[in-house]
């Protein structure tokens, strides 16, 4: 099992820029993580967006849609929190956001074996996936937010 100590001592060795990326995405993903279990739903609306948003919007950088994606896979499993599909597309979005890439958030449920709802949430980026994805066709999608 690998551990946040494990994450720091791998960062020390990495270039500033790079360092830099790792820091705000494990700081993203520890908060958006807390937020979630802290804060109810009416605090979110806001910053989820427009729900059932029309339209597509260009996509931006695909490198950098590229590099948050990477940095989003390579720090979640180092922390015990935000390693969960809705942490890690918050934090991807908040970061794309800040970047000036616009993505749309999206929320789905599916029944796993036994018959139980499970939830899961990806973000696209135009019609990039930057985390998770509808990869099940059983997935129903059941929100999106712009």
């Amino acid at each position: 099992m690998t551990s946040p100590f494990q994450l720091l001592g791998r960062m020390h060795r990495l270039p500033s820029h790079d360092k830099k990326m790792a820091m705000e995405t494990a700081a993203l993903l520890v908060f958006f993580r807390l937020a979630l279990f802290a804060l109810p739903y009416r605090s979110w609306r806001r910053y989820l967006g427009d729900p059932w948003g029309v339209g597509s919007h260009p996509v931006g950088n695909r490198m950098m849609i590229a590099g948050v994606s990477q940095w989003i896979q390579r720090v979640s499993p180092y922390l015990s929190i935000g390693r969960g599909c809705l942490c890690k597309a918050l934090a991807a979005r908040a970061m794309l956001k800040r970047r000036g890439i616009e993505t749309t958030l999206f929320l789905g449920v599916q029944k796993d074996t036994a018959g139980n709802l499970c939830a899961h949430a990806w973000l696209m980026a135009g019609n990039i996936p930057v985390t998770g994805g509808k990869d099940n066709g059983d997935l129903c999608q059941v929100a999106q937010f712009r």
